[in-house]
């Protein structure tokens, strides 16, 4: 079942604790992404459980870690199976780390945790292909569950849809990619909108002024011109 942030938020609190959160806040805050996006690709991955084990490949952990995967980041899937939540999102950042400003919003982000290579490929591409007809089969077959149109394939189009049905109301990382919020952007245009009122108040305050002192001049050097003409 889908959740929004605030129960993602509460599962992480209730299960691991403000220290677990906090570092999920920090990790995100390095990657430019939303917590939520990665609290959510670790509730639908394990549901958020460090010791998640699936014995078909071997993936472990919280954002299920296959063991060649764990190898790459320095660790094994045992090593892993014997970490509490808080250390294992050391290596959660270090598999997310490559791809730092490419993950623009929890689609991407489940992309990259499910089917790398996929990442930026048409919607219609079908998962394993690069390697065989077989290989995307299987793919198929031990994840049914993104095989919306039950054809034994999986394409990265059917992968997006499902992301977006469970999780397309998660936040988006702000404004501009800046991870400001939308109520901080209306606090900002408001602040923005009131002295930009106050500069043309001051500017054509200022102009007005000028243009009477220079009406008075001139109006002075025609009394002046008049005066001497009589």
């Amino acid at each position: 079942m889908a959740k929004n942030y605030p129960e993602l938020q509460n599962i992480a609190l209730s299960k691991f604790g403000s220290t677990f959160l906090d570092k999920v806040n920090a990790i995100s805050a390095r990657l430019k992404i939303h917590p939520a996006w990665l609290l959510a690709v670790m509730y639908n991955e394990s549901g958020m459980n460090p010791q998640a084990y699936n014995s078909q490949g071997g993936a472990t952990g919280l954002i299920q870690i296959m063991p060649g995967t764990a190898s790459g980041l320095g660790t094994s899937t045992q090593a892993l199976m014997s970490m509490s939540a808080t250390q294992q999102l050391d290596y959660v950042e270090r598999y997310f780390a490559p791809y730092k400003g490419k993950l623009k919003s929890v689609v991407d982000m489940y992309i990259i945790n499910f089917y790398p290579y996929a990442l930026g490929k048409s919607d219609s591409y079908v998962l394993g292909s690069e390697q065989s007809n077989a290989y995307a089969q299987t793919v198929g077959r031990v994840n049914r569950g993104f095989d919306l149109n039950q054809n034994g394939y999986v394409t990265l189009g059917e992968v997006k849809r499902y992301t977006i049905q469970k999780y397309g109301t998660l936040p988006s990382y702000g404004f501009l990619g800046l991870g400001i919020s939308s109520e901080k952007v209306m606090v900002i245009s408001g602040v923005v909108l009131l002295i930009a009122i106050l500069v043309v108040y001051y500017f054509r305050k200022e102009i007005f002024g000028f243009y009477h002192k220079q009406a008075q001049s001139l109006e002075n050097v025609a009394k002046n011109i008049k005066e001497k003409v009589v």
